[in-house]
């Protein structure tokens, strides 16, 4: 199977080419098979002195293969032999009974890769040879000459030892070879070849070979695989096959585990146009017990495989589903919740959705619950209605269903202008999104489409409407998102109109960077903070914590599995706001005196509800006093907001893995 070619062109990799024998083995210029083919043609030549002579017309053929070869920074790929043939033309003076001697003495080769669209389409090839071309004939030469038999061998004396001073005044004497009379001359007759003509010359040919004909075997294989630190019940999980760093499309790739409580419903399961694969992993009942996974994948006939540690669990604690409804929907807007088995959020839950309304639908339908436990999807109202529509939400956790219905009160203008958005169900690192605007059913072109997304984790450019009113855009996912709950809008500004629709992305689950236990002495500090509550901007005082433990263990390593922020507020007045089971999206630190968390969790009190996502950033300073600043926001407008300055609690630790506490 060929891996993705253009991707390694895409990231600098090299593209070369040698020549070869059949079975692909480097081999020497002269190995290329060069002969006479087709008759030749007499052709009256001029010399430059103004005599005319009779050339014949020689066609030639050039026949051998040539490797191409692709190299990048984490590996390279080497085609099968691609048989070529070059065919060129001379003039030379070989008359009837002559033979044509044909050698090529140098080949040099240079390759291109021809993609079109990010798809591999042709090789270019350009070679030059250098080929020694006679023409010969078997002549008989009389010449005179006598015979030589060989001399005799010469013999020394034979004597015994002597000491050099002996030998200095009697010197050994040999034998003489006795004269010899010289051999009369005779005539002979000997073969040897006669040369007509000879010529040396270059050609330069270009080659074009499509895709079709071309096999890219790559190495070194790996399969990457991505599994959490801790699978509760049921999960997402992830990976690639790639081949000398290319991804490889159409790999079918095998799950298996050392645990019977694993299973796996689809399995194997096939690698998309990236290389990459998802697949469902499901964990019976039961403690806590330490498993394995590994995804095994053949290629060429040889199997590569990546097994991984994790803790397997599914609590039998009674499970719930909450869900947050917008208080008045606006002909566009979002429904959230999240999934929870006692203190556990539990990932990978398929979550449905249906309306007992026609005038408001909900997309997608069917959500998956990302690492964080929660849910996203759009709900649209239709033009010129309003009213209550009671949305089903239901999903289904250890074999157990569970069903909310939640009234959600909408109101919509008439609104002469639609807009649609198609999202994938799953965007691993990158895909695309596309929809259409029309107004009284006619598409309308050269509208700038723009998107937002929550959480603001995915890059999405704006888009313009062509002729018809579609429009596409790219979306991409940074890498190190575990898979998670994502709301993507698009807005025509220009025409008043948006809509929402909900997915999940996923780019390879977060590593650990570095590892952090921050809190504040004493358990709080005093503190003013900036809320934003239905469009309300108060400002409040009173008394806030905050704690974050990412990745942290007591001693060199990190642990993915750590993983949980909070944050308290008591307000005068009997005003609270809390933040709790934050889950990270992505963690930094610089040195031993910065820490940041950005994620998302579950708003508390009597203020707001609901899903946010959160910033928390940590400084020390001189004296152990942090800065912290804290930040909030939903898809609502409700935002929450603090800059403060407190002591560090007694076990605040920043540092990378390799530190000990």
């Amino acid at each position: 199977m060929n891996p993705d070619i253009c991707f390694l062109i895409e990231n600098g990799a090299a593209v070369s080419c040698y020549l070869s024998d059949e079975a692909g083995n480097p081999v020497l210029p002269n190995a290329i098979i060069c002969e006479e083919v087709a008759d030749r043609e007499e052709i009256p030549y001029i010399l430059p002195d103004g005599q005319e002579v009779t050339l014949q017309r020689v066609s030639l053929q050039k026949q051998g293969f040539l490797v191409v070869e692709v190299n990048g920074d984490e590996g390279g790929c080497v085609s099968n032999p691609l048989p070529f043939t070059l065919f060129e033309q001379v003039l030379l003076c070989a008359p009837e009974g002559t033979e044509v001697q044909c050698e090529v003495t140098n080949l040099n080769c240079r390759a291109r890769v021809i993609c079109a669209n990010g798809e591999f389409v042709s090789i270019k090839l350009w070679v030059e040879t250098c080929q020694d071309i006679q023409v010969t004939a078997e002549t008989c030469l009389e010449i005179e000459a006598r015979t030589c038999p060989p001399r005799p061998l010469i013999e020394p004396f034979e004597q015994p030892y002597l000491p050099q001073s002996i030998t200095n005044k009697s010197p050994i004497h040999s034998k003489r070879r006795p004269p010899q009379f010289a051999a009369p001359k005779y005539l002979h007759a000997i073969h040897a070849s006669k040369v007509y003509d000879w010529v040396y010359l270059k050609q330069k040919e270009q080659i074009m070979v499509s895709a079709g004909e071309v096999d890219f075997t790559c190495s070194p294989c790996e399969v990457g695989l991505f599994v959490p630190a801790e699978i509760i019940c049921s999960r997402l999980l992830s990976g690639n096959v790639r081949c000398g760093g290319a991804p490889i499309e159409g790999a079918e790739v095998t799950l298996s585990s050392d645990s019977g409580r694993v299973t796996f419903p689809v399995n194997p399961v096939v690698t998309d146009g990236n290389g990459n694969f998802t697949a469902v992993v499901n964990v019976s009942e039961g403690l806590p017990e330490s498993a394995t996974i590994t995804a095994t994948s053949t290629i060429d006939g040889v199997d590569y495989m990546t097994t991984l540690p994790t803790i397997v669990t599914c609590p039998s604690e009674d499970c719930e589903l909450f869900v947050f409804e917008p208080a008045l929907l606006e002909c566009n807007g979002i429904l959230e919740g999240r999934v929870r088995c006692g203190n556990v959020l539990i990932e990978g839950a398929e979550v449905t959705f249906a309306s007992d309304d026609p005038n408001v639908t909900i997309h997608p339908d069917t959500d998956i619950t990302g690492s964080n436990g929660n849910f996203l999807v759009g709900l649209s109202a239709a033009s010129n209605t309003s009213g209550t529509a009671n949305i089903t939400v239901t999903t289904e956790v250890g074999g157990d269903v569970f069903v909310q219905v939640v009234p959600v009160t909408y109101n919509c203008p008439e609104q002469d202008c639609i807009l649609t958005l198609e999202v994938p169900d799953l965007i691993t690192c990158s895909g695309s999104l596309t929809g259409n605007i029309s107004c009284n059913g006619v598409g309308q072109e050269g509208e700038v489409i723009t998107f937002t997304a929550f959480p603001d984790i995915v890059t999405i450019p704006p888009a313009i409407s062509d002729v018809d009113g579609d429009f596409e855009t790219t979306i991409t996912v940074p890498e190190g998102i575990d898979i998670t709950s994502v709301i993507i809008t698009a807005n025509a500004e220009g025409l008043g109109v948006s809509m929402s629709v909900g997915t999940n992305v996923i780019c390879v689950p977060p590593e650990c960077p570095c590892k952090f236990r921050i809190g504040i002495a004493g358990g709080s500090a005093r503190a003013t903070v900036n809320v934003v509550d239905d469009g309300n901007p108060l400002t409040l005082t009173g008394d806030v914590n905050v704690t974050a433990v990412q990745c942290f263990i007591a001693g060199p390593g990190c642990n993915p599995a750590v993983d949980n922020f909070n944050i308290t507020f008591d307000g005068d007045q009997g005003r609270t706001i809390n933040f709790i089971g934050g889950r990270r999206i992505e963690i930094s630190c610089v040195g031993n005196t910065v820490a940041r968390v950005y994620g998302t969790a579950r708003a508390q009190g009597n203020v707001f509800t609901g899903i946010f996502e959160v910033t928390i950033e940590l400084t020390i300073g001189p004296g152990n006093i942090g800065t912290w600043v804290v930040e909030a926001s939903d898809t609502f407008g409700n935002s929450f907001e603090t800059t403060f300055s407190a002591p560090i609690s007694p076990v605040t630790f920043i540092g990378d893995c390799a530190d000990t506490s």
